[in-house]
Formats: structure tokens, C-alpha cells, sequence
């Protein structure tokens, strides 16, 4: 039985903060297979603010390994944030330059995004976008 796009989602979602927190309790192999199991389910699906977090975490335990692999961790740290990029604020500010009334909505999902990534050049672009620029 094929699952839906939402158990994907949430499966995702739930293995990237496994991985996430299997890496912080130091539990690298295991933390390596659920964010690479993140990937395998995020990215056929399309869901960036999924599996960016897996390569965020794979990007950490790369550069923690001995000897750290720094080219692996950088390629897989230019894909989270390539994926938080995707994720909010271009399509905020499309939204804002077509005049939708999302506008403010996709700003504030993409500021909260970058704020528990700490993806801080995001972030304050984010916030800039949400200081001014989009009306309510």
C-alpha cells in the first residue's frame, strides 16, 4: 500500500528530530541512518523544510567524525540552506509582489523556519521583509 503525501510529511518531519536529537546525545550512526532516511523520504516528496533539517544534521555528524569529511558536511550544509531558501522568503516575496494577501503568512513561516535552523542571514532578511514591506 503506498502512503499518502501526508504520512510522508510527518515521517520526515519525525525522523529529521531523531536525528537531530540521536546526534546530540551522540548516537552518530544511528542519527546518520534516520537523516538519511529523512532524505530518502523528503526529497521525492518535496519537502524542503523536512529534509534540510536531515542535512543539517548529516552536515554535523560529518564534521564531527574523525577524521571530519568537510566536504561532504559543506555539500550537505549548502543543501539545507538551499532548501530554506526554497522554503520561505522568495515565496513571500513573489506573494508580496503579486499583491496576495499570503504574503505576511509565508514571511512569517519562513522567519520561524530560519529561527529554529538559526539560519540568521535568512532570518533578518525574513524579518526585514516582515518590518515594512508587507502590509497587513
Amino acid at each position: 500500500m503506498r502512503e499518502s503525501k501526508g504520512i510522508q510529511h510527518e515521517l520526515a518531519h519525525v525522523l529529521g528530530k531523531c536525528a537531530g536529537s540521536l546526534s546530540r546525545l551522540g548516537r552518530y550512526t544511528e542519527a546518520n541512518a534516520d537523516g538519511q532516511e529523512c532524505l530518502a523520504v523528503g526529497i521525492p516528496i518535496g519537502d524542503n523544510p523536512e529534509y534540510r533539517y536531515g542535512y543539517m544534521v548529516l552536515a554535523e555528524i560529518l564534521a564531527r567524525e574523525e577524521p571530519p569529511d568537510w566536504e561532504k558536511a559543506d555539500q550537505y550544509l549548502e543543501e539545507a540552506f538551499r532548501a530554506l531558501r526554497d522554503a520561505g522568503a522568495p515565496a513571500a516575496r513573489l506573494a508580496r509582489l503579486r499583491r496576495d494577501e499570503g504574503a505576511r503568512q509565508l514571511a512569517e513561516r519562513a522567519r520561524e523556519i530560519f529561527s529554529e535552523t538559526h539560519a540568521r542571514p535568512f532570518l533578518r532578511e525574513a524579518e526585514g521583509f516582515l518590518g515594512g514591506a508587507v502590509t497587513d
